[in-house]
């Protein structure tokens, strides 16, 4: 495939959610993208983009990151069995993909961290995250935490999505009150990409200023096929045994224990001030509703 430009830039995940809408951000910016995926025989051909095998920890071809001018590591196991496969593939992951930029000669770094990202987050992804953000270096490097992405091509907006669409009755975990920040898959990505052109350093907060609730977010989900699903307020600790008990037979739904654990930690507000000299406006949760569901999604 025809390289454009160049720039190049690495993508871990590139195949995720995030991961693969930011190789197509940046191949629309003309750069030479090179994604990292596990499996790039499956991942489907985009003009500009070229896949490159990275099975983390273990297995990462340096000639996906030979030449790179940037690496972004958008790639993490946010669904996994035991906490041990999560750490290995996330945390030994990370360190084996930062040794490698590093004898690569790749000099810029950004991190898709998360708001979640807190020592004392009630989920192993906010707690790791933390962790790993350390291992960049904020002279040089770029850390990104958006809020949750709202996105029709997968995540966990997706799945709740889907499951709250199809479903007479929707439990609602500590009666929905907590807040959430949120925002539109798109607008991440014209974020990142105006970020690295501006070689942003340092930490940057990704999300709608306002924040919503979950119950509110999942009720206009729900109502916007014209359905009026039964909304059962639970508590939390049933919940999470419920969900564990799932888990341990093998179901996986389209919340999982550690799910529900991240959605329950309160994150850090998003600062509108990071997004100063981008020239990128973020969406609020009632555009980004509508844009993804059509016209009346909003939240009341």
């Amino acid at each position: 495939m025809a390289e454009t430009s160049g720039r190049v830039v690495a993508i871990t995940g590139g195949s995720g959610m995030l991961g693969g809408a930011l190789c197509e951000r940046f191949a629309r910016a003309d750069w030479q993208v090179r994604a990292l995926v596990r499996r790039p025989e499956a991942r489907a051909a985009t003009e500009g983009v070229t896949a490159f095998r990275c099975d983390l920890p273990d297995s990462i071809d340096p000639a996906g990151l030979d030449g790179a001018e940037v690496l972004i590591h958008a790639a993490y196991q946010t669904r996994f069995t035991t906490l041990a496969e999560a750490r290995r593939v996330d945390e030994d992951g990370t360190r084996a993909i930062l040794a490698l930029a590093e004898k690569s000669g790749v000099n810029r770094r950004v991190y898709i961290s998360s708001l979640q990202a807190r020592p004392d987050s009630r989920s192993y992804y906010g707690r790791s995250k933390h962790l790993t953000e350390r291992w960049f270096d904020g002279e040089r490097d770029l850390i990104v935490r958006p809020g949750l992405i709202l996105s029709s091509r997968g995540g966990l907006f997706h799945r709740l999505q889907e499951a709250i669409s199809k479903s007479p009755v929707v439990p609602l975990f500590g009666a929905g009150r907590q807040r959430c920040w949120v925002v539109h898959l798109e607008d991440a990505c014209d974020a990142v990409e105006r970020a690295v052109a501006l070689d942003r350093r340092g930490l940057m907060t990704l999300a709608a200023p306002e924040a919503v609730t979950l119950a509110a977010l999942f009720r206009k989900v729900a109502s916007h096929p014209g359905r009026r699903p039964l909304f059962v307020p639970l508590p939390i600790g049933p919940g999470l045994l419920a969900l564990r008990a799932s888990e341990a037979l093998g179901l996986r739904l389209a919340v999982s224990s550690e799910n529900l654990r991240g959605l329950l930690t309160d994150p850090l507000p998003p600062d509108p001030a990071d997004l100063a000299g981008l020239g990128v406006v973020l969406r609020g949760p009632d555009e980004c509703l509508a844009a993804l569901l059509g016209p009346g999604g909003q939240i009341g």
